[in-house]
């Protein structure tokens, strides 16, 4: 997989010997070497696959994606032939679904092969709010329970030889996803050795059966009744709980309760505390309590609040602000000379909604050719007078991760490497960022690596979906090039929800054919792109040229751009596709 390798496996990248027969003979006993770590089938095993996305232009240019199984038929005819392998990979489409919360759905996936070889699916990446499985030719998705909303997972083709493209299942799952709604009580205090009565009640939306309850009282006892009676033989305080469970979803509520010493006396509390049930990210979400002393209580009550993000207050009604959407739980412990009272809640807080503005853009963190290692830095600016609040979604490496942000009237705020450092995803990744917001908002990127000193790159703008080609639409991509000073790549981002298929055309300087028509499918709300595109395409050497980039999926819509390289250097420069006129 390139010098790097060979350096680190001499043993087994070179076995001596003179003639063609020994080094294939000197090839086999040095292979047998690689078993212990990579597997002992030469067409490659799970312990042989890609850990991260490879690009190797050794034999013809090869894309190999993150889980691709690699043997020794990937280049080669086999672990002792240096010919070239005539095998071509199988290629598989994506696919779109959608089912209804907790149900399965059962898509037929396909596979191509132009060698007539037997095809096996697999899935790569299982699906972030479910599991996936293939028998066959069908792909069943299983949602979690109580989720609803958007879903993907990917999946490859393997003909015995080398792994297919990797596609994605997009899966929207709708209808109202199970939730449990519940409360519970029991009196503040109590005498040691007499009955206390514990309530609880639960409702269930979208969902159907009877809750079951599960009781613990912090002196070790516990109970399945709804409302159980229970009795405490020795005084103190006791943190009890109780959690409401149906269909795989959860509810819990939990308190303290003091337990005196026959008769009474001292200092007691009991407490109420209350919050919204949901919010939406960025708003200020209001918490407010009560404390009502008896018996003998003379100090000022303190209170503690976690909001189940890591925030806390010590205030009686504070506010907080969610940053992230999610399901949290909070608590207020209230103390007043030595008795305690406690409240737990659970609040939903909702992503921003989609708004008028919404804008596109590529980011990448990613090694290149040249030992370049590209890093997109990402900033956004508030021009407005109010705080915006603003989603912003990655779409890439087989997954969509969606980050929460909130900017303050005026600011700007930027984050770099955004794909591993504010995404946090590792190894090799591009793809593309949605940024949505109510208001509208200046969005700027710079991808870029370093260069001895310094460093150079390339500006991708953010596109609306007025700047995309619809299904039907011609765009040009002017001035590309291949040759030894230059080569050019082509990319895409799709504004659509499902996978779009797009066909790229190349032409010299004097509007003759070039090569073959590049079809290739980009996935929902993804980025793709073709590298050494005049190669890919089977083209000799074109000093200047264009391509025409059309949209074939109905209701599609997609922006393109070219990467004009240098071949010296590895610096690149962005066109943009232009609308041609109808």
């Amino acid at each position: 997989m390139g010098q790097q390798w060979v350096e680190d496996h001499k043993h087994a990248a070179e076995g001596g010997g003179g003639g063609d027969d020994d080094r294939a003979q000197s090839a086999l006993g040095s292979a047998a070497q690689c078993q212990a770590c990579h597997g002992t089938d030469y067409r490659g095993t799970v312990l042989s696959r890609a850990l991260g996305n490879r690009t190797v232009s050794a034999f013809g240019t090869k894309s190999f994606w993150k889980g691709y199984q690699i043997g020794c038929y990937t280049c080669h005819n086999g672990p002792g032939d240096d010919d070239r392998n005539p095998n071509h990979p199988p290629q598989v489409a994506s696919a779109s679904a959608s089912t209804s919360a907790g149900a399965s759905v059962a898509v037929t996936v396909h596979a191509s092969d132009a060698d007539g070889d037997t095809t096996t699916l697999r899935v790569v990446d299982q699906p972030k709010h479910g599991r996936a499985g293939i028998s066959g030719t069908t792909l069943t998705y299983v949602p979690d329970p109580g989720f609803a909303g958007q879903d993907s997972m990917t999946f490859a083709a393997w003909d015995g030889q080398a792994d297919s493209n990797l596609a994605t299942l997009n899966v929207t799952v709708t209808g109202n996803p199970c939730t449990l709604s519940c409360s519970a009580s029991a009196p503040a205090s109590a005498d040691a050795g007499t009955q206390v009565q514990f309530t609880a009640s639960a409702v269930p939306s979208g969902c159907s059966g009877t809750p079951a309850y599960s009781w613990s009282f912090g002196d070790g006892a516990t109970s399945n009744a709804q409302n159980p009676q229970h009795t405490y033989a020795t005084s103190g305080t006791y943190l009890w709980s109780v959690t409401a469970t149906l269909s795989g979803v959860s509810c819990t509520r939990s308190g303290s309760i003091t337990i005196l010493a026959g008769g009474g006396g001292g200092c007691t509390i009991s407490c109420s505390a209350s919050a919204p049930a949901s919010a939406t990210v960025g708003d200020s979400v209001h918490f407010s309590s009560t404390v009502t002393p008896s018996g003998d209580c003379n100090g000022t009550p303190s209170f503690s609040w976690t909001f189940g993000d890591g925030a806390g207050s010590s205030a009686q009604n504070p506010q907080h602000a969610y940053t992230a959407p999610g399901t949290y739980s909070w608590t207020l412990d209230v103390t007043e000379d030595g008795a305690t009272c406690s409240k737990a809640g659970m609040i939903t807080v909702s992503p921003v909604p989609g708004g008028s503005f919404r804008v596109m853009l590529v980011a990448s963190h990613t090694r290149g050719s040249h030992d370049t290692e590209w890093r997109t830095d990402l900033a956004l600016f508030n021009p407005g007078p109010d705080q915006a609040p603003a989603q912003v979604s990655f779409h890439g490496a087989g997954r969509t991760v969606q980050r929460q942000v909130t900017l303050a009237a005026g600011r700007i705020r930027e984050w770099l490497d955004v794909v591993k450092g504010w995404f946090g995803i590792d190894g090799d990744a591009s793809g593309a960022v949605t940024v949505e917001s109510q208001q509208p908002l200046i969005v700027s990127s710079r991808t870029s690596t370093r260069s001895g000193d310094g460093a150079f790159g390339q500006y991708f703008p953010p596109v609306n979906e007025s700047d995309a080609l619809a299904a039907g639409e011609q765009g040009s991509i002017p001035q590309i090039k291949r040759n030894s000073k230059f080569r050019t790549n082509i990319g895409f981002l799709n504004f659509s929800d499902g996978a779009v298929q797009v066909r790229v055309r190349l032409y010299d300087a004097d509007g003759r054919r070039q090569g073959s028509d590049l079809v290739r499918s980009v996935a929902g709300q993804g980025w793709l792109q073709i590298n050494d595109v005049f190669r890919e395409a089977g083209a000799g050497d074109v000093d200047l040229g264009r391509a025409s980039v059309e949209v074939l999926t109905a209701g599609g819509k997609v922006w393109a751009y070219a990467s004009l390289i240098d071949q010296k250097t590895g610096d690149p420069v962005t066109i943009p596709v232009q609308h041609l006129a109808p």
